[in-house]
């Protein structure tokens, strides 16, 4: 009779590492199996030229993207804060007259930035605050009225520069008015009215031009004749007063102008709204111009600022380069620490990590780029 001897079973087959279960094809690994690291590409002086212009566009979109989309609505933001404000003194200064308190005499000139106006063009639907200056930071937020000229609604020509598409266009349908299209002027003196007279697209020259064609009225000499009195007549005596000239200044625009003749004082009142005529970012060489003239008598003129070469709406912002020295080393930085955290990392990582401090360095660079073009943009 023979002895069984009991054998152990035997081990279970280890599962391949590839099979089909249910039609699906699996692949098993080891469960700390990991996916290799992407290769990194070399740096090469084609990759370096190509990662360049791709930064550089970028840029160049970021600007465009800063200038003509986010910018209406920074505009928009910066009138509204504005407007409620300048509101607020408007309403201020009415009370006080009317309460018949002495309000003494402005001291000082408005400051840079500074809200002197509410301008409201009906032909426009237009009604916006005006500040003091006329740089690319005041004219983003507001038409600028140019220092050394008239204060609104005051005697004199008072100058107001506005941007043709830039962060909202305040200017941008000027040239659409038309002879007797009304414009009113609010200040804390009180409300003026003004009447369109001209609109022109005018070039601007660097010698001294024509603003206004004179109109030229002529009177005839008179002659005089005197007699004594009493009973022996005296030889009559003749007094004759020689014919005089006078000139004044008429509303037309000549085609070619000077800054000098946009700005400088005239002997009649006036508003002055100026405009590139250009959409071309860069243009600086031909302006439109709307000349209006005052209806009724101006208000007593008050403390003005001085106008300086660059202050005319066709300059960059002349104390850009600090600002835009730091913004470049803030968006190299981002870029660098973006390609760096790109190379070495999971892309989804990557991504969730540079895309805010990517976007918010070239929005950044961008808005300080912008102060480099001319102010009337």
């Amino acid at each position: 009779m023979s002895s069984l001897t009991p054998t152990a079973p035997p081990p279970p087959p280890s599962p391949p590492d590839d099979h089909v279960i249910g039609g699906a094809r699996i692949v098993s690994r080891p469960a700390d199996d990991r996916p290799p690291p992407r290769p990194a590409h070399p740096f090469t002086p084609g990759r370096v030229a190509l990662a360049v212009g791709v930064w550089l566009l970028v840029t160049v979109v970021g600007v465009g993207l800063v200038v003509y989309g986010a910018g209406p609505m920074l505009h928009q933001r910066e009138q509204l804060r504005l407007l409620d404000d300048y509101r607020g003194e408007v309403r201020h200064a009415v009370g006080e007259q009317n309460a018949f308190s002495e309000t003494g005499d402005v001291a000082t000139a408005p400051s840079t930035g500074q809200p002197v106006a509410i301008v409201d063009i009906p032909a426009m639907h237009f009604e916006q605050v005006v500040v003091e200056g006329v740089g690319p930071e005041q004219t983003r937020a507001a038409p600028g009225h140019v220092p050394g000229t008239a204060g609104p609604g005051q005697p004199g020509n008072s100058a107001i520069v506005g941007r043709r598409a830039g962060f909202g266009g305040a200017f941008g349908h000027l040239d659409e008015l038309h002879k007797g299209d009304r414009i009113l002027v609010t200040t804390t003196q009180g409300q003026t009215v003004y009447q369109v007279a001209a609109m022109r697209h005018v070039d601007l020259t660097t010698g001294k031009g024509t603003i206004a064609p004179t109109t030229t009225t002529t009177e005839p000499a008179t002659t005089t004749t005197t007699v004594a009195k009493g009973k022996k007549a005296a030889p009559a005596k003749k007094k004759t007063t020689a014919s005089t000239t006078t000139t004044v200044p008429g509303p037309e625009i000549a085609r070619k102008l000077s800054t000098d003749d946009l700005y400088n004082a005239t002997p009649d009142n006036r508003l002055t709204l100026v405009t590139s005529d250009s959409r071309r970012p860069w243009s600086t060489d031909r302006a439109t111009v709307v000349v209006a003239t005052l209806q009724g008598r101006p208000f007593e003129p008050t403390p003005a600022n001085g106008r300086t070469v660059a202050g005319d709406g066709r300059h960059a912002d002349h104390d850009i380069w600090a600002p835009l020295t730091l913004a470049l080393i803030a968006y190299v930085a981002t870029a660098a620490a973006a390609l760096f955290v790109y190379r070495r990392g999971r892309i989804r990582t990557a991504y969730l990590l540079t895309a805010a401090p990517l976007v918010a360095a070239t929005f950044l660079m961008a808005e300080t780029i912008a102060r480099l073009l001319p102010a009337w943009t």
